[in-house]
């Protein structure tokens, strides 16, 4: 619901703050299954950083980058969790 009302094209902070959240709740559900949470979490963290630029948005940026960090080192790093190494990468 929250994405469906704090839209990236009307409300594009509050929606890159909005998949930063969500990103962060993917990374700690403990149902389902935990490559695919991982995946999800991924991929919101990619979309906030659409947003969250290292021009616009520093800190913002910043911190989405270290959590992003972070779920790559301690979730991923030796656990083979069967997430590819592409998938991890990001542009930004």
């Amino acid at each position: 619901l929250a994405l469906k009302v704090r839209t990236k094209k009307d409300f594009p902070e509050e929606w890159a703050s909005t998949q930063n959240n969500l990103g962060l709740a993917y990374r700690n559900r403990i149902r389902w299954d935990r490559a695919w949470n991982l995946e999800k979490a991924i991929e919101a963290y990619k979309l906030a950083l659409e947003v969250y630029t290292k021009k616009d948005f520093p800190e913002e940026w910043a911190s989405t980058q270290k959590t992003w960090a972070l779920l790559t080192e301690t979730e991923f790093v030796g656990t083979g969790h069967g997430i590819s190494k592409k998938r991890l990468k990001h542009t930004n």
